[in-house]
């Protein structure tokens, strides 16, 4: 039977030794000065706050933490065992390939990349004996490459899991460029969460006396079944593989665009593909420790599978018909802001304002109109997402939003926008090394 109980209290155990990590406090201040950026820039491109910053650092926080539960239990029971040696590979060749693009410092490439380089070190076992890179590649062929797919698949299925969950809330709305030439709607969904491991790792027994908080459970054992860990320890510390708990706090991240999907749509479908992409690495990775060219496989389907998720849901996201257009009849809603009277009115995102109190629309201008005409009362005619007609009336206050507390998708008048580039990597790749 598998230690949960046990495992649970060294986790309790543990959890001062996290709160006690400043990195921690640093990567809050972080998130919390990432979200304030993005509120600032809606700001000054709406005139208005739509988001908040408390409410955006609380949320990430809280999913965080359940992530870090969830990514927790699956390291635990698959046995992923870490040597922070091959962290440190890991690291310097993510910040490396970080330098063609920084959406690459990302572990699933260099993990690829350090897999490849491993298998290389399988053919040619004497290359340690090369001038310059002996030394190298003695370190390459000594990563426990099948450890470092597992960690990747399970932070990655943690992150298809808070997609799921919490990507698509609180979007902000974008004008965008659209593949035609034409202003289009969207929403931007960028999303950061703290998220707490409690790893197992290799340790030198001398340095038990001094960190107990890589002592499991503050000094004590505890037992495994005999089939775990799923993945070899041989390559860590020998035979006399040592192991203790340790909390890191971890970082994952989510930036994605909605156009011709709503926020919730387009969310969903990255966490399923992210899910799936997780699933199949993490089998490849258990079975990649039995031969080198299973590990070949593995290594290449970490990075480009990868990529290739991220490049072909961009290029269908931004090819298909643009869901927040402007309509031949009306104007269109992008974003109802919150505690207003669009809100209170129940409108939506995506629904078209045909009338105000009678009168057609087919410029926001006109809308603004409109509304002066009857400064204490609205009546509008609105066509749903279905394409049904409905209508929506109330009395207007002093001091309430000029406009209803709405977003419309942009004119072609627009003067803020975002132009769309969906240039696959290697055409990335040529316009770097032509500089």
């Amino acid at each position: 039977m598998f230690p949960f109980a046990d495992i649970g209290l060294a986790i309790l155990h543990n959890m001062k030794f996290l709160l006690l990590n400043p990195f921690i406090y640093v990567v809050i201040l972080l998130i919390t000065l990432q979200y304030r950026r993005m509120i600032e820039k809606e700001r000054s491109m709406y005139s208005v706050r739509i988001n908040s910053v408390a409410d955006q650092t609380i949320q990430s926080i809280g999913f965080g933490f359940l992530g870090g539960l969830f990514a927790t239990a699956l390291l635990l029971v698959v046995g992923v065992v870490l040597n922070p040696y091959d962290m440190v590979y890991v690291w310097v060749v993510a910040v490396f390939v970080a330098l063609i693009n920084i959406r690459y410092l990302c572990f699933s490439y260099a993990t690829g990349i350090l897999g490849i380089l491993a298998f290389v070190t399988m053919l040619l076992p004497n290359g340690e004996t090369l001038p310059l890179i002996g030394g190298l590649w003695t370190g390459v062929s000594q990563l426990n490459v099948p450890m470092l797919i597992a960690l990747v698949a399970i932070l990655h299925l943690t992150e298809a899991m808070l997609i799921w969950i919490h990507g698509d809330k609180k979007a902000s709305p974008v004008f965008l460029s659209g593949s035609r030439g034409k202003l289009v709607g969207g929403f931007t969904m960028q999303k950061f969460w703290l998220v707490p491991l409690f790893i197992i790792v290799a340790i030198d027994p001398a340095s038990l006396q001094m960190s107990p908080s890589t002592s499991p459970d503050g000094g004590g054992t505890i037992l495994f079944p005999d089939w775990w860990p799923l993945l070899p320890l041989s390559t860590l510390l020998g035979s006399g593989v040592i192991l203790g708990m340790l909390p890191v706090p971890a970082v994952l991240g989510y930036g994605d665009i909605a156009v011709s999907r709503t926020p919730r749509q387009k969310a969903k479908q990255t966490a399923k593909w992210l899910a799936l992409y997780s699933v199949v690495l993490l089998m490849l990775g258990l079975v990649s420790q039995y031969s080198p060219w299973l590990l070949l496989l593995a290594a290449l389907f970490s990075a480009v599978a990868h990529e290739s998720i991220i490049v072909f849901t961009q290029r269908k996201e931004f090819l298909d018909t643009p869901m927040y257009s402007k309509p031949l009849k009306g104007v269109r809603i992008l974003q109802v802001l919150p505690n207003s009277t669009a809100q209170k009115l129940g409108l939506t995102s995506g629904e078209v304002i045909l009338k105000v109190n009678g009168f057609p629309i087919y410029h926001k201008s006109e809308l603004h109109y409109a509304l002066s005409l009857q400064p204490v009362y609205v009546k509008l005619e609105i066509e749903d997402l279905n394409g049904e007609i409905k209508f929506a009336q109330t009395a207007l206050y002093q001091g309430e939003h000029h406009s209803l507390g709405i977003i419309l998708v942009p004119d072609d008048d627009a003067t803020h926008y975002v132009k769309i580039n969906i240039d696959n990597p290697l055409k990335m790749l040529w316009k770097k090394f032509r500089r």
